[in-house]
């Protein structure tokens, strides 16, 4: 990907609610899990925020403050303006070098985030980052069916080599010094109502724009591409939501 192409994602995905499959049910949910609604104090890490859809929820619904980090600085302008709280803090940064002490977070929550370290070597890189007993909570493309297309095997295979099935992600979480709490699949709606939805409708405005170039046009037409994957094989993966606890 060139730096042009990755801009121009930055710039129409910066005018989405949502970067990523999501909703605030699926964020309500997974909140529940963890049994940190009635704590005070928290110390919380919102990595890959985006625009901030997520952080919302977490700082109304859980008592502390939140750090809520990207490594894209247009993503952070969209979440200060749309979101003025006084409990959270914006931080542009890579989720692989936070300049955190070690045991400084109650919660770390990613969305559909993770997967830009690995989701191994991001589970074994955050675990110092949280306090004994600390919770993690992920969102993680995950394949749903033992038995898939080829088409889509090639697809995430290539897109991301770490996809695996839901007891893979356990097994994962499992050894990388975590108790898994529960775990969930994300909705469609959550895909194709909240995140596709909105893209495609600015995929479309995008494509009546003629000073776009070529290699912009293949941007646009690799997203809609994702889009009728999913809705013609979601059957066969989708989003694990998984909510662990430290244990070492």
């Amino acid at each position: 990907m060139t730096e042009n192409q990755l801009d121009f994602i930055i710039s129409f995905h910066s005018k989405l609610y949502r970067q990523g499959p999501g909703s605030d049910e699926e964020t309500l949910k997974a909140i529940k899990f963890t049994g940190l609604s009635e704590t005070n104090e928290l110390k919380i890490l919102d990595l890959g925020c985006g625009t901030g859809a997520q952080t919302n929820v977490l700082a109304n619904h859980l008592n502390g403050n939140i750090t809520a980090l990207d490594l894209f600085q247009p993503f952070l302008d969209v979440l200060e303006e749309r979101i003025k709280l006084p409990n959270i803090r914006s931080f542009q940064g890579s989720m692989d070098d936070l300049p955190f002490e070690k045991e400084s977070f109650d919660l770390i929550w990613s969305e559909g985030a993770i997967y830009k370290m690995g989701f191994e070597n991001g589970l074994n890189y955050l675990q110092p980052f949280l306090k004994k007993n600390g919770f993690i909570a992920l969102s993680e493309i995950t394949w749903l069916t033992e038995k898939r297309p080829i088409e889509i095997e090639t697809f995430w295979n290539n897109e991301y080599a770490e996809i695996d099935t839901i007891q893979g992600k356990i097994n994962t979480i499992n050894k990388s010094g975590y108790q898994l709490i529960d775990h969930y699949i994300i909705s469609e709606n959550s895909w194709l109502i909240n995140y596709y939805g909105p893209l495609e409708k600015e995929l479309a405005t995008l494509k009546e724009d003629h000073s776009i170039d070529k290699e912009l046009k293949e941007v646009i037409q690799s997203y809609q591409n994702e889009i009728d994957l999913y809705r013609r094989l979601k059957k066969h993966f989708g989003y694990g939501f998984y909510i662990a606890r430290k244990v070492n």
